[in-house]
């Protein structure tokens, strides 16, 4: 598992993510609610996307890209994806939605992501450097 520096942290904690899968049959989403766990490891639910889950049960490799357009800075985190339909984490995150949206019927799990490599995608001479 690769550990994420504090700058890559902040970005992650502060701004929206845009998740794209792998494989035959890319998906790809906005991940507004979110968080990193207390492992280091990327972690959201999963509401209405039938598609995502899919795709990682068929691949699950899969990158997370975030950015301050503000500050020209981005990151791109690759890693392994877990979909996850039990347990402490998806309690957490199923109570949180149906608080947010008054029903848990559309929640299906969470995905657990595993960073494995990040990348600058700042523009620049350090763009697609890994840190």
């Amino acid at each position: 598992m690769k550990e994420l520096n504090e700058k890559v942290i902040k970005m992650l904690n502060t701004q929206m993510w845009y998740l794209c899968s792998n494989g035959t049959k890319p998906v790809s989403s906005i991940i507004p609610f979110k968080e990193i766990n207390k492992y280091g490891k990327l972690v959201f639910p999963v509401f209405y996307n039938d598609k995502l889950i899919s795709a990682i049960k068929n691949n699950n490799k899969i990158a997370v890209s975030v950015a301050d357009e503000r500050g020209m800075t981005g990151y791109q985190i690759k890693g392994t994806a877990q979909f996850i339909q039990t347990g402490e984490t998806s309690d957490k995150w199923k109570n949180i939605i149906e608080k947010m949206f008054s029903t848990s019927a559309s929640f299906k799990g969470i995905i657990e992501i595993t960073p494995e490599k990040a990348i600058i995608t700042t523009p620049g001479k350090n763009n697609n450097k890994e840190i």
